[in-house]
């Protein structure tokens, strides 16, 4: 037999009731009392709570609702709170477990929560003994909200009742221990309407003002105002004790990595705690170099390299690049939009990208780095630029003498000629041609001479540019960029009668030798063709070269000849035929 307190709550009409039927004075208790405190003593026990007491249960309340209508939407708000995807029991902080069960079912549902002290500042909390948030945080001064709620009564967005709260305010947020909240939400103790959103990729809880169905949440009332600021600044000092003690990057990036409508609250908060902007206190971990902020790390654009990668870039350079393995690709995208609004790019500039490229290349030619490596090293280039613009003159091409040497470059529009003059890299010949090169005999030694050798480059010959009859990927970027030109005869002897043509310290008379009917052509469609003769085994005097071989037109800037004509050529210039002198020759 139930033998407790049974009560209802008060009506206007049980407080005219008590008063007389005067309303002046009911008017006077209303204003200043809500009839949900009015308690009225039942003299008969309803059926039900009747069967809770026998349960075991020691306090039930019954709701009335004043229509079948409001019973239906109560129905429908309890449906939207279980069916809710934010936690009904995150802040609930005096309550370990729940259950919810409706009169008309036989199952129920239980929802527990477990809370742990944390090795850092702030709690863990766990639900039903799966899911796990980090949880911070903070008090709110008295004086602070006193003075946003005036403000707000001043308005006249409050009653000045509101200016009677003495308790204390605290604001706390929260977000996944090693996972992502997907629908991050605003909660008053309880989850508000669906529509409600965190700032940010987690959830926060306040004495927000809202409307008397909880669901809509004003930015810009000067209570909420001040509720999201102290939560902005909760969520600074709360990534900061989490970088101090080198924990979960992700969750640093869900506290400082609010939405961008929201981003002026922590950017704020961030100034008044560290007079600093966002993006200077915002710190990811970076590939082999700790922990740095956001305006000077960088996101590796790719993750198929081989040889080029974050950790071959980082070990070699300066470079802060954002740890993958520690910070998950959705936050990687916050982080960029973040950075974006706050001025600090995410991306490499393609500049930047080419001087880590080089700096590694000088790495690789410092080492004993095989041909293999150096292929991959070149096959990773399409994976990070687009053009060769950003790596025309660079240092990254592996030339027949061991060294590291620049790209092609070719001026363009006023750009006068690198150095002395014009200069041209070239893939090395091989004894078997392709669509690409042409063909020389094997025993060859194309090394163009020391006048020429800043002029005329050539790649390392083991380097491998073909996987059966396919270019690697690395060739048809450095051949497709204008980094590296084919092995033509005709453009390299094109390329030497430029030369020539531009200057004459590098070959001069009688490097250049005709037979009694050759002749000089000036003016436009100078340039003329030689037919080359037998070898005759000699050097140059003059420049050093030694006869190109075989039988061949060419084309030479400036000279034309009917016939027989004889002019010095690198070896590498022919690959079948060889040039003979009458005289001028060691």
């Amino acid at each position: 037999m139930f033998n407790g307190f049974s009560f209802r709550l008060g009506t206007r009409a049980d407080l005219l009731e008590m008063l007389d039927d005067d309303d002046i004075r009911a008017d006077q208790v209303e204003k200043n009392l809500s009839l949900s405190m009015l308690t009225v003593p039942l003299s008969t026990v309803p059926r039900r709570a009747q069967a809770l007491r026998e349960q075991g249960y020691v306090t039930v309340l019954r709701l009335p609702c004043s229509s079948p209508r409001a019973a239906q939407e109560v129905e429908e708000r309890i449906g939207r709170l279980l069916n809710s995807p934010a936690p009904i029991m995150l802040f609930l902080d005096r309550l370990s477990s729940m259950t919810i069960q409706s009169s008309n079912q036989s199952d129920c549902e239980v929802l527990v929560r477990n809370e742990i002290p944390a090795e850092f500042f702030g709690k863990r909390v766990i639900l039903n003994d799966s899911i796990r948030f980090h949880v911070f945080s903070l008090m709110v001064p008295q004086e602070r909200l006193l003075a946003a709620l005036q403000e707000s009564v001043d308005e006249g967005a409050l009653d000045a009742r509101w200016l009677e709260w003495d308790a204390s305010a605290e604001v706390s947020v929260a977000v996944g221990d090693g996972w992502e909240v997907s629908a991050p939400h605003a909660f008053t103790y309880l989850p508000m309407g669906d529509n409600t959103a965190a700032p940010f990729s987690g959830h926060i809880n306040a004495p927000f003002v809202t409307d008397f169905a909880r669901l809509g949440l004003d930015p810009e009332q000067p209570v909420n105002k001040l509720l999201l600021e102290f939560a902005a600044e909760l969520c600074i000092r709360s990534a900061e004790q989490l970088i101090a003690a080198d924990l979960d990057a992700n969750s640093v990036v869900d506290l400082t990595t609010w939405a961008v409508n929201s981003l002026s609250f922590v950017d704020e908060a961030s100034k008044r705690l560290n007079d600093r902007p966002l993006a200077d206190v915002i710190r990811v971990p970076c590939v082999g170099s700790g922990w740095a902020a956001l305006s000077s790390v960088h996101r590796w654009p790719t993750d198929s390299g081989n040889v080029i990668t974050a950790e071959s870039v980082a070990g070699v350079t300066a470079a802060h690049l954002v740890d993958p393995s520690r910070v998950s690709e959705t936050r990687l995208g916050r982080l960029a939009e973040t950075g974006k609004h706050l001025g600090s790019s995410l991306e490499p500039a393609p500049e930047v990208l080419a001087e880590w490229v080089e700096r590694l290349a000088a790495d690789l030619g410092s080492n004993a780095t095989t041909m293999t490596k150096w292929r991959l090293f070149y096959d990773d280039l399409p994976d990070l630029f687009a053009s060769g613009d950003p790596l025309s003159g660079r240092n990254l091409l592996l030339s027949a003498d061991g060294a590291v040497v620049s790209c092609d470059h070719r001026p363009k529009g006023n750009e006068g000629p690198r150095r002395h003059g014009i200069r041209a890299v070239f893939f090395s010949p091989k004894s078997t041609g392709t669509d690409d090169d042409d063909a020389v005999d094997g025993d060859l030694d194309f090394l163009p001479p020391k006048s020429l050798e800043d002029r005329l480059v050539f790649l390392h010959p083991e380097l491998e540019w073909y996987v059966g009859p396919q270019r690697t990927r690395g060739r048809a970027f450095l051949q497709d960029r204008g980094l590296a030109r084919q092995f033509r005869t005709a453009g390299l002897l094109l390329h030497l009668g430029q030369v020539m043509a531009r200057s004459a310290s590098i070959c001069r008379p009688p490097c250049i030798y005709g037979s009694s009917s050759s002749k000089r052509t000036t003016g436009p469609g100078a340039a003329g063709r030689f037919e080359l003769g037998p070898h005759s085994g000699a050097k140059c005097a003059a420049c050093g070269f030694p006869p190109a071989l075989g039988s061949r037109l060419a084309v030479v800037s400036g000279f034309r000849s009917s016939h027989v004509d004889y002019v010095c050529g690198a070896k590498a210039f022919s690959p079948r035929c060889m040039w003979s002198h009458n005289d001028g020759w060691e």
